[in-house]
């Protein structure tokens, strides 16, 4: 029987993927235009781990920086340039990474930063 390190029980949070809306700009720039919700699967369930937070300087201005571990079942479709809404929070993706140690693409690692001055584009 196989063991894994997750249980789908644990998942018990609902989180939201989101793309951006983009049109074409001026000078072949694509300007954001708004967010909206991927077209396969957007809400799935998920265990949320808070990691240890930091503060770093953005533009003469220390921002305080609120990582977390979104837990999921393994798909190949997320990307840095998507959000994922949890609870009402906005929270950027900086890296969909599959589970090291189970090997066998059941579960996916996508990690975020909590965007505190981000209202949910999708309420």
């Amino acid at each position: 029987m196989l063991q894994s390190k997750e249980q789908i029980g644990r998942f018990d949070r609902e989180i939201t993927f989101i793309q951006s809306i983009e049109v074409d700009g001026i000078s072949n720039e694509d300007k954001k235009i708004g967010w909206e919700e991927i077209e396969n699967y957007p809400t799935v369930s998920a265990k949320k781990r808070n990691l240890k937070g930091n503060e770093v300087p953005i533009a003469d201005r220390l921002n305080a920086i609120y990582p977390v571990v979104f837990t999921i079942r393994y798909r190949d479709d997320l990307n840095e340039k998507m959000r994922v809404v949890c609870d009402g929070k906005v929270y950027e993706i900086t890296a969909p990474i599959e589970e090291p140690e189970d090997g066998r693409r059941r579960f996916l690692n996508v990690y975020a930063n909590y965007l505190d001055n981000e209202p949910n584009p999708i309420t």
